[in-house]
């Protein structure tokens, strides 16, 4: 099984959607089985509590915040997704911390119950998987993170894959810190362990990350021939560069 695994792709107002554009003609000429989206899609700016949301808690409001809505950060996301949609193949979502933005703002603010919810993201043609829920395929699971201890943080580090397995033991693939990195464990099975990257706008700027951003990879990675849990016909990275060189 071909496995194109979609890591973080914060789509949000102001931010172009081409790449998505990008995506589905790689995809209408690779044919994966699969598509793997692991989470963090949809940003949801309007609802960061880093940023001070009344939504969720924090009213230490960040001058950066004004102008944001949720409606525009839903429009931004779902024409992500309706691009992507355009693929009929296999589509697997896992819920990332930044989707789970909605479902905290309405457990603090229960009168929202009904008028938001992350139905609203058009996920109709995708096999969904909340939030930390692990999806396996072929022997390989999958999360948006995973967690390093009781404290419930996510696997980080100068070499994160290599971490991921050594806390894992089992063959993982994970998003979330936008870090690029693959490590194999060698015994009676091999183990496979890819931290993903992440899919921005060759021009998107994260300003809460300042010079941290040029740690980032990114771009999509495709899983060839997963079986055991592990890619025996080889995995290749494709960047944001070359598919906007190839589609663009």
């Amino acid at each position: 099984m071909n496995v194109l695994i979609l890591p973080d792709s914060h789509a949000r107002p102001g931010v172009n959607n081409r790449r998505f554009e990008w995506l589905l003609k790689y995809l209408k000429d690779a044919q994966p089985d699969m598509l793997l989206c692991l989470g963090d899609l949809a940003d949801m700016p309007s609802l960061s509590s880093y940023d001070g949301s009344a939504l969720t808690g924090n009213g230490r409001r960040k001058g950066s915040f004004d102008g944001r809505t949720i409606n525009a950060d839903i429009a931004a996301a779902n024409q992500a997704l309706f691009t992507l949609g355009q693929w009929k193949g296999k589509k697997v979502f896992l819920m990332g911390n930044h989707e789970a933005r909605i479902d905290r703002a309405v457990d603090n603010v229960p009168e929202l119950r009904g008028t938001l919810s992350t139905d609203d993201l058009a996920l109709a043609t995708w096999e969904v998987v909340p939030f930390l829920e692990e999806f396996q395929v072929r022997g390989l699971a999958a999360s948006h993170y995973f967690v390093t201890g009781v404290m419930g943080k996510s696997v980080s580090g100068e070499y994160p894959a290599a971490t991921l397995l050594k806390k894992q033991y089992r063959s993982c693939v994970m998003g979330h810190t936008h870090i690029w990195d693959v490590a194999i464990r060698k015994g009676r099975e091999k183990l496979f362990g890819l931290v993903a990257g992440c899919y921005l706008d060759p021009n998107q700027k994260e300003g809460y990350a300042g010079p941290a951003q040029a740690m980032w990879t990114s771009g999509v990675t495709l899983l060839k021939g997963v079986a055991g849990g592990f890619p025996h016909d080889g995995w290749e990275f494709i960047s944001t560069r070359k598919l906007e060189r190839t589609y663009g």
